[in-house]
């Protein structure tokens, strides 16, 4: 705030009247407060925000609703150090009177500004929490304008162009802000996705008290409105607020254990049987160190992971069957075509170490792998270690385009013909090809970034494997 606020002025000169020196001092306050941004989050330890978000479908061609949706989500503040706040957010979709789907949630960093710092047991769970996160939009930072701002790029690397609609008239909710959302990578664009909207953000209360927008899917001829309304705010005391910070801390180390468990399934000595109990007990540990009695978010959280497993069995026992087909064997040749129809043979493709990645651009997922791909290739010495991209779309024509838009900078070649071979569980898939052409290592999954392939490869070059 300006010192004139605070600070007794100095007597003016003859030549101004008090009144006018008043008047003036005045209005150099209104000057300088309008010129700081007025738009920060004030989340405290013990704060919970509901949400209720309604998702409406529409068709594209007849305009006719397809299917609604309602999912609440929740938003705890459980620890604040300076200027970040230490939070969890769930979301829970499907809600009737009867029942609800199994939450999903994720512990995060977030500024007053609301940047985020988000650990990798959260970040490969991202998409799950994307209704909660449109709740916490970034706001001008720094030099940038509140009338109008770009944020930076986000962990999938899109950008929201804010506007606020200074011309239409304030209301008790807040201040509307139109965004529209810019994908840098591509992956919006040839999935045909697109997404615009607006949300009130009251600088009183320094939270998201209304989000819309409006979802296109080309590819699927669906559009998708979404109204999310803040249904509740309470403050829990900052005792119960700690203790459930030292539980958020203990429910990410439990999803790092989760995540290795998983990772080994491609391993021998690791059978889906074996692995599925290690991880009922994984999460029947973790409920035991949580207070359900005082009414802890997280306690759901164990359920819910263990559901969502027991869900997945049949896709994760066939990653073990993978593993078992795939790990310490001899890679399968093939002749494909590169995008330009150029025929290439494995032979003459596979020279030295190989890291292989199977994808589709059916999904986000496969297409956002593509940029991690990248940023693993820059970090190998080329010479010795080489990264093909395999493009599994049954569509010649699609595969090209998603190849042109989102793959530059990587060799790829058109892999559909493999399916015939090999039966993928899901995808995307990575591997790490020795120069003899043994599978060392499997991963399944997007990842932000592919280190352990990077690793393994690394050490097979100090190895001359």
């Amino acid at each position: 705030m300006s010192n004139i606020a605070h600070t007794r002025p100095a007597e003016p000169h003859n030549y101004f009247s008090k009144p006018l020196f008043a008047a003036l001092a005045c209005a150099l306050y209104v000057v300088t407060a309008a010129a700081q941004p007025t738009l920060r989050y004030r989340l405290e330890p013990g704060d919970h925000l509901n949400y209720e978000r309604r998702a409406t479908s529409f068709a594209l061609d007849s305009g006719q609703p397809i299917a609604s949706t309602v999912a609440r989500i929740d938003i705890w503040c459980f620890q604040r150090r300076e200027h970040e706040a230490l939070l969890l957010l769930t979301v829970t979709h499907n809600i009737t009177a009867e029942s609800s789907e199994s939450t999903r949630g994720g512990v995060l960093c977030v500024d007053e500004f609301g940047r985020r710092r988000i650990p990798p047991e959260t970040l490969i769970r991202l998409d799950d929490l994307q209704p909660a996160l449109d709740l916490l939009p970034v706001l001008p930072v720094g030099a940038q304008e509140p009338d109008a701002w770009s944020t930076a790029p986000d962990a999938f690397r899109r950008v929201w162009r804010c506007t606020a609609a200074r011309s239409e008239a304030q209301t008790g909710i807040g201040t509307p802000i139109d965004f529209v959302v810019e994908d840098e990578l591509g992956v919006a664009e040839v999935l045909g996705q697109s997404c615009t909207g607006r949300y009130w953000f009251d600088p009183r209360t320094g939270r998201v008290t209304r989000f819309e927008s409006q979802e296109r899917d080309e590819n699927r001829g669906v559009r998708t409105h979404v109204v999310a309304v803040v249904a509740q705010h309470t403050r829990e005391p900052a005792e119960w607020a700690d203790r459930r910070a030292e539980e958020a801390g203990r429910f990410l180390r439990t999803l790092s254990y989760e995540d290795a468990l998983l990772d080994e399934l491609m391993y021998p000595g690791s059978p889906w049987p074996r692995t599925r109990a290690r991880l009922e007990q994984l999460w029947a540990a973790f409920q035991s160190d949580v207070d359900s009695r005082a009414a802890s978010p997280l306690a759901p959280l164990a359920d819910a992971r263990r559901q969502a497993l027991r869900a997945a069995a049949e896709r994760l026992e066939a990653r073990a069957a993978l593993g078992v087909r795939w790990l310490h064997r001899r890679a399968g040749p093939w002749t494909l075509q590169d995008p330009n129809g150029q025929t290439m043979t494995s032979e003459v493709a596979r020279t030295g170490i190989i890291i292989e990645c199977f994808w589709t651009s059916a999904t986000a997922a496969g297409l956002r792998t593509l940029e991690s791909l990248r940023t693993l290739q820059a970090a190998l010495p080329t010479s010795q270690v080489r990264v093909l991209c395999y493009n599994l779309d049954a569509d010649p024509l699609r595969a090209r385009r998603a190849i042109a838009r989102c793959g530059d900078g990587l060799q790829h070649l058109l892999g559909s013909p493999l399916l015939e071979l090999e039966p993928f569980p899901e995808l995307p898939v990575v591997r790490v090809l020795d120069r003899q052409g043994i599978v060392r290592g499997i991963w399944i999954g997007w990842r932000p970034d592919w280190n352990a392939a990077r690793q393994l490869a690394l050490t097979l070059v100090r190895q001359r494997l």
